[in-house]
């Protein structure tokens, strides 16, 4: 986590929040860490697996973001396209940005 806070502080050039555990729905989850950087952008930087990004792409606080960026792998084909076009149905001007990870399979 200090590794990831160190990142965010070098990327964003702002100071960033301790990690704490985020509320979903109104409840604390021990699902999901959060930090925030005090930069002035409005947006949300999400790596997880893809499941958990739709998840939290449901959330109004992601959903209200101007711009989401997804560092995630693709286990379904049109991930993207699908996350996109969902959250665009509570925000048409919100912006994604996909770091998609492919999937390979070594059968070795």
């Amino acid at each position: 986590m200090h590794a990831r806070t160190e990142f965010i502080r070098r990327v964003t050039d702002a100071d960033v929040t301790a990690w704490r555990y985020m509320q979903v729905n109104g409840q604390i989850t021990n699902e999901f860490l959060l930090c925030v950087s005090n930069d002035g952008v409005d947006g949300t930087f999400i790596t997880a697996h893809i499941n958990d990004v739709y998840k939290l792409s449901l959330l109004n606080q992601v959903r209200s973001s101007a711009l989401v960026v997804a560092n995630t792998c693709i286990w379904s084909r049109l991930s993207h396209k699908k996350l996109l076009y969902s959250m665009m149905h509570t925000n048409r001007a919100i912006k994604l940005w996909f770091a998609m990870q492919e999937l390979s399979i070594d059968i070795n």
